[in-house]
């Protein structure tokens, strides 16, 4: 009967575990879901709602964007009426979602996309014509008849002017109220929502439900949107919930960028609850299903469970109640590796236990009995041990007082802290070493000794590790620094800390040395950069850059300027590194550039002291002065063959000694070899580009017609190139391809060079030879591969159909596209034997128009802008007037 007690007990407890929580995670998650999902499913309907929204809105954007860029397009065209009409027509081809195209002109005439030039009326009295001269932008035009087709359409209208930017007429775009229609309609996003297009009025031009056409304005009486309309109207965006007789709507609008007109759609928010009725049904069978499931599976889990607990149990109790009678030798059998087979294992053990404690205990009690003599004869002779303790006890005092005098005698520093961080013992060492008389020192926290660099993350660390090494620093009573290096072990007594042991030597002298080393690094360091600089580059301001920087390392100033003497004796500063430089206008350049050209003349250097600071040349040195420490200016000339072409100041708080002023002047003796070897360098180069120039001046005289375009072709290719914001070594190798490009004309005829009829099949091979005819003439004078490759592939074409070699788009290098570009602009700008010069704008438009299939984009693209932005700089460069690059 107890078993079945016990078993049912446990059942119960078991089914009510599972089931009841169960329950509870059931009905709350149901509820839960029932209140949030409608929430959240209106939510969503709003969401989506807008995005709709938004796609329109970039729609409409989109249009007015395409009618601007063609209005833009329109001032470079030929604006005779056939070439307005032959533009529309292209235009219209490419957009063909318009109904039409067409100008209003100011004479009143409209020219059609179809050719067509209608003068049977002013034109210019026309809405679109009035609204759009009025504005002088683009404007949208509200639904109306078109003039041409008679269908009903919404327009676009934007003036558009000639290269005088003198207005010249209106250019429409017509698009049928059936494709806005469609546009508008064609959302997937919603099921069968409700759109409205307004007006600034509220006035309603666009509806797809049928009913509300009947209404002209979203304020009528009756109009579901009647209550709302000031909203509506007077706000960019918005949403409501309209009650509207047995319908709920949710309401969204917003204001389109591009004309101000109102997008409203409506959503019958009864499809919303009907749609979550339906989600709710669903998930309320899930969570039934899944419920009963983890009901079945919860009892049949507690049966399980009840047996497997209470058999176990009940095995266990009876083997206590054997234990509890004295059977000593009872077991308990059990099957499993569960923590109940552990205990029966346990019950087991402590049963063999007891019954082996049984024995011992009654085995002892006879061996007490047998003992007691023998600690009597132990306690005698404890009494005789008594004796001899106390005499090595007064050995141990002797020897303590030996170790005393040992550690008072040592040169280094020995403290002894308590938990409190406080001195309990110094050596005597202390008044040598730190510099106060022990007397002061014992009691105080080491912290009001040592105040420098003592870390007190670290001194309570050592009461947690023993530190092998660590260094401080500190200041003497008498105002000195002092550099200590030790190591710290700790004081434990039953196995706690009761304080700190640190032995600690002055290494100051030490110190001192190895910073005097470090600044002697510092400086040949500095040294060594400047003299790198002047061997690794001829770029003489990225040496001066340099040599500023690395004074400034080694002097540790507050400023470093660095300037030299032109030609003309006028002083030019080139570098200026410093503190405080982020607002230059304080350092005021001329008046620094003065007081230098007042200290030319010496080739020694020199030392000014300044007590204040009214003799500064500049507000930027009177605040170093005030604010920083500003005492000293450090002087040293540059000198190249005994003549001063230039000066360095070094800004200072302290003195400079005579080896810092001696290292400037070296550093400025390695400056003047730079400034030497960038002129020579300088004089080569320039010689070389004039040799090229001639020689390419000798080929261009064969052909007066050609006389000065490869200097032109150079001049455009370098203005193109520094447009890329290419580096100086670019715009100098990109000059020479440009002036080498026709050398290979040397081996074309001169009658073919000159001829003024069209070239046969078999003259025209001949030109097109004259790239390779110059890639061999090159080959060997050691060009860079760059120039090589412009040279010979400055015909190639985008779409590969040039020649030599059949090349197409990025496979062309960078530098041979330029010289394409160019070639092809001065040739398109100047007069030849066959054809008579173009302007430069109509240059630029041959260009455009065949860019990405004979020339690259990109370059024409970058042409096209630094031609709009710095027009100046390409009609000097057409009349052959000089413009420097580098």
């Amino acid at each position: 009967m107890t078993k079945m007690n016990l078993k049912l007990r446990i059942f119960i407890y078991f089914v009510i575990a599972a089931i009841l929580p169960t329950l509870l995670f059931w009905m709350l998650t149901y509820a839960k879901i029932d209140s949030n999902l409608e929430s959240h499913y209106h939510d969503l309907t709003y969401k989506s709602i807008q995005s709709y929204i938004k796609e329109v809105d970039q729609f409409f954007e989109k249009q007015s964007n395409i009618v601007n860029s063609i209005a833009k397009a329109y001032t470079y065209i030929d604006n005779s009426n056939q070439g307005i009409a032959a533009f529309l027509q292209k235009q219209a081809d490419i957009n063909e979602h318009f109904l039409n195209l067409y100008v209003v002109k100011v004479n009143g005439e409209l020219i059609t996309n179809t050719g067509k030039v209608m003068k049977y009326s002013d034109y210019t009295l026309n809405t679109s014509y009035r609204l759009a001269a009025e504005h002088q932008t683009l404007v949208w035009l509200e639904p109306y008849e078109d003039e041409i087709s008679r269908l009903k359409t919404f327009g676009l209208a934007v003036p558009v002017y000639n290269k005088n930017n003198e207005m010249e007429g209106v250019l429409v775009a017509n698009l049928t109220y059936d494709f806005i229609k469609d546009v508008i309609s064609s959302t997937e996003i919603l099921s069968n929502p409700e759109i409205l297009l307004l007006n600034k009025k509220g006035d309603i031009k666009f509806t797809s439900n049928l009913e509300f056409s009947k209404f002209e304005s979203i304020t009528q009486n009756d109009f579901l949107l009647q209550n709302v309309s000031k909203d509506i109207l007077n706000n960019m965006q918005g949403t409501h919930d309209i009650e509207n007789n047995s319908n709920s709507w949710l309401c969204t609008f917003a204001t389109m960028k591009t004309n101000d007109w109102k997008i409203v759609v409506l959503y019958n928010a009864n499809r919303i609850i009907e749609n979550v009725g339906i989600i709710n049904q669903d998930i309320y069978n899930s969570i039934a299903i899944f419920g009963v499931g983890i009901i079945l599976l919860a009892f049949l889990l507690s049966i399980y469970l009840s047996n497997s607990i209470s058999k176990p149990l009940l095995k266990l109790r009876d083997g206590v109640q054997e234990l509890s009678l004295g059977n000593l030798d009872h077991t308990i059998t059990l099957k499993g590796m569960d923590e109940i087979k552990v205990v029966a294992d346990t019950f087991n053990q402590m049963s063999f236990n007891l019954k082996k404690s049984y024995k011992d205990l009654f085995n002892r009690t006879e061996e007490l009995y047998e003992k007691n003599e023998y600690l009597q004869e132990m306690n005698a002779e404890l009494e005789a041990s008594y004796e001899q303790l106390g005499a090595t006890m007064e050995q141990l005092n002797e020897s303590e007082e030996k170790y005393r005098k040992l550690v008072n005698n040592i040169s280094d520093l020995v403290i002894v802290l308590n938990t409190d961080q406080e001195i309990v013992y110094v050596n005597s060492s202390v008044e040598n070493i730190l510099g106060y008389p022990e007397s002061q020192i014992i009691g105080k926290s080491l912290k009001d000794v040592i105040k420098d660099d003592l870390n007190q993350t670290t001194l309570t660390a050592s009461y947690e590790n023993d530190y092998n090494e660590f260094q401080l620093r500190m200041t003497t009573p008498v105002g000195s620094s002092l550099y200590l290096e030790g190591s710290t072990r700790r004081i434990t007594e039953q196995g706690r800390v009761v304080g700190i042991q640190a032995i600690a030597r002055d290494i100051t002298q030490r110190k001192r040395m190895e910073d005097e080393l470090h600044i002697r690094y510092n400086e040949l360091q500095a040294i060594n950069k400047i003299a790198n600089a002047v061997t690794g580059t001829l770029d003489l301001d990225e040496i001066l850059e340099i040599a500023a920087d690395q004074i400034m390392t080694v002097s540790q100033g507050l400023c470093c300027i660095v300037g030299l003497l032109e030609e003309n004796n006028e002083f030019v500063l080139k570098s200026i590194k410093g503190i405080k430089l982020e607002d230059m206008s304080l350092v005021n350049v001329d008046a620094t550039k003065n007081r230098a050209i007042q200290l030319i003349g010496s080739q020694r250097y020199f030392v000014i002291e300044h007590k204040g600071e009214e003799v500064l040349p500049s507000e930027y040195f009177k605040i170093l002065h005030r604010e920083d420490g500003y005492r000293f200016t450090l002087f040293n000339p540059i000198v190249s063959h005994d003549k001063q072409i230039g000066l360095i100041s070094t800004i200072l708080k302290n003195k400079p000694s005579q080896e810092l002023a001696e290292l400037i002047t070296s550093m400025a003796n390695n400056i003047a070899l730079s400034i030497d070897n960038a002129k020579a360098y300088e004089n080569v180069k320039t010689s070389y580009l004039k040799t090229v120039q001639s020689l390419v001046s000798t080929i261009e005289a064969k052909d007066m017609y050609t006389e000065s375009h490869s200097v032109r072709v150079a001049k455009y290719a370098t203005y193109i190139a520094n447009e890329l914001k290419m580096d100086k070594n670019y715009l100098e190798d990109i000059w020479v391809a440009g002036v080498l490009h026709d050398i290979g004309k040397i081996g074309i005829s001169d009658s073919i060079l000159n001829k003024t009829e069209r070239l046969t099949d078999e003259e025209y091979q001949l030109v097109k030879q004259h790239p390779e005819i110059a890639y061999k003439i090159l080959s060997n004078i050691g060009l860079d591969p760059r120039i090589m490759n412009a040279v010979r592939h400055h015909h190639e074409r985008y779409d590969g159909k040039g020649y030599p070699d059949g090349l197409d788009g990025e496979n062309i290098n960078i530098m041979a596209a330029i010289i394409s570009v160019a070639d092809a602009f001065d040739a398109i700008t100047s007069e030849r034997s066959y054809k008579q010069p173009k302007s430069l704008e109509l240059g630029i438009e041959e260009l455009n128009y065949w860019k990405g299939i004979q020339f690259n984009p990109h370059i024409v693209d970058i042409f096209t802008l630094a031609f709009m932005g710095n027009k100046e700089d390409l009609i000097q460069i057409h009349e052959d007037k000089e413009v420097k690059f580098f």
